[in-house]
């Protein structure tokens, strides 16, 4: 049961909007989320007919459109998030070393900027598209909108699998994994995963080597953000007196606001459970 609720509640909370319900100002977001891109329906075996409200199988992904992907493509090597207003890099550069990527963020030019930077997994998960398939080691469609991305595979001419294309993000891990591995987060768009890579190879000891894309924009915005959250960690009269002035620097700057977008909490977790208990 736990793990059932664990696993809805924060798909449904940002999917939930079908019925234009108004979220209270306590439970809005303050930053946009990626719909998933699922517009298919699914019983226990196979795609079906969008259900009814009064059928088997209502209020799946499918049924809730809301901050749908969309992108644009700048034309200069560059696409632009509409949803997140984020601007990245279309092709993505041969394989890197977790250092290596950071010295090429702050070297490179690309469509007159020069304030790439590496992005962070929160960044970079919201290219993820939910559509994508994969069969074992094999890629059958990737887990981003190839149609403005380019997504290598792993080249097998050295050994490497087709799903052997991860792609780095600037999020390390607070501990160590595995064998006591430096780890950072990082996002495979072949198989669709999110994880932990380590920085260096633990047969080998190398520098691990992995794709990255990089990305522009907003970098305030998350600055303001993170600031925010961590305040919030160490809650005190003192931090939720800066919490309120951040609070307000955030909406001046026009940060995003998901609040016409997201349904109500108690709707949501009603609907969990009476979905869970039936």
């Amino acid at each position: 049961m736990k793990i059932v609720l664990s696993l809805l509640i924060p798909m449904l909370l940002v999917s939930f909007c079908a019925y234009g319900a108004e979220i209270p100002q306590e439970y809005s977001l303050s930053y946009r989320v990626v719909d998933t891109g699922v517009a298919t329906f699914y019983d226990n075996t196979s795609a079906i007919s969008s259900p009814e409200s009064n059928e088997e199988f209502f209020g799946q992904d499918a049924q809730y459109q809301i901050n749908s992907p969309s992108y644009t493509d700048n034309g200069d090597g560059t696409i632009t998030d509409n949803v997140t207003g984020l601007m990245w890099q279309k092709v993505m550069g041969e394989k890197l070393s977790y250092n290596s990527v950071f010295k090429k963020a702050k070297s490179i030019e690309l469509a007159g900027y020069n304030d790439w930077r590496v992005p962070s997994i929160k960044e970079l998960y919201s290219l993820i598209q939910f559509t994508g398939k994969v069969s074992a080691q094999k890629a059958i469609d990737p887990f981003i909108d190839t149609k403005y991305f380019n997504q290598p595979l792993g080249n097998m001419s050295l050994g490497e699998r087709e799903i052997d294309a991860q792609t780095w993000s600037a999020t390390e891990y607070v501990g160590r994994t595995m064998k006591n591995d430096e780890t950072v987060f990082g996002v495979n768009f072949v198989d669709g995963r999110i994880k932990g890579y380590p920085k260096y190879n633990p047969r080998t000891h190398e520098p691990n080597k992995m794709y990255f894309r990089f990305v522009r924009g907003n970098k305030d915005l998350f600055a303001i953000k993170s600031e925010i959250d961590a305040l919030y960690e160490n809650y005190t009269d003192e931090n939720a007196e800066k919490i309120g002035e951040l609070q307000i620097t955030f909406e001046e700057m026009n940060g995003w606001n998901a609040d016409s977008d997201a349904a109500a909490l108690p709707a949501a977790l009603a609907y969990v459970k009476e979905w869970v208990a039936g």
